[in-house]
C-alpha cells in the first residue's frame, strides 16, 4: 500500500475513532463540550432579536450542524481512501455510501451506551452531511473535467 493511501486509510480510523468517541460521552460531557459555540450562536440570535426560544435553537443549530459535520468529513475521507484502492467508479461511491451510512447507524447506537439515547432523526441529519459530501464531490470533479478539457 502506498503512503498515500495508507495516510488517509488512517484518516479514515482517525475520524471514525473522533466520532464514535464522542458518542459514547455522557451527555453532560457532550454539552460541555459544545457550551461555548451554543454560547455564540444564542447570542447572535438574541442581536438578531429572534423572539422564539434561543437556547434552544442555538443548541439544536450546533448539535444538528456538528452531526452533519462529522459525516461530511467521514463521506469524503471514505470516497477519497476507496477512490485510492478502488478503480471501479461504481463500488467506490456504493461502498462509500453503504459505509458511512453504516457508520451513522453505529454511532447513534453508541450514544444507547452512554445513556444519551439514539434517535433516527440524528441518522437522518448525517445522512444530509453525506448528501452534501457527494454533491461537493460532484462539483469538483465537474470542475476538474472542465479543465482538463
Amino acid at each position: 500500500m502506498k503512503i498515500k493511501t495508507a495516510a488517509v486509510v488512517a484518516a479514515v480510523i482517525g475520524w471514525l475513532s473522533f466520532i464514535f468517541t464522542n458518542s459514547l460521552k455522557s451527555g453532560e460531557k457532550s454539552a460541555e463540550q459544545s457550551a461555548g459555540l451554543e454560547h455564540a450562536v444564542n447570542e447572535l440570535l438574541q442581536r438578531v432579536e429572534y423572539e422564539g426560544d434561543a437556547a434552544r435553537l442555538s443548541e439544536l443549530i450546533v448539535r444538528k450542524t456538528a452531526h452533519a459535520f462529522e459525516f461530511f468529513v467521514l463521506c469524503l475521507l471514505l470516497f477519497w481512501a476507496f477512490y485510492l484502492l478502488i478503480k471501479n467508479k461504481r463500488a467506490v461511491n456504493i461502498l462509500t455510501v453503504v459505509l458511512t451510512v453504516t457508520a451513522a447507524a453505529v454511532d447513534e447506537s453508541l450514544q444507547l451506551i452512554s445513556k444519551r439515547g439514539a434517535s433516527v432523526k440524528d441518522v437522518f441529519i448525517d445522512c444530509i452531511g453525506i448528501l452534501l459530501a457527494y454533491l461537493t464531490l460532484k462539483l469538483i470533479f465537474k470542475i476538474k473535467s472542465k479543465k482538463e478539457s
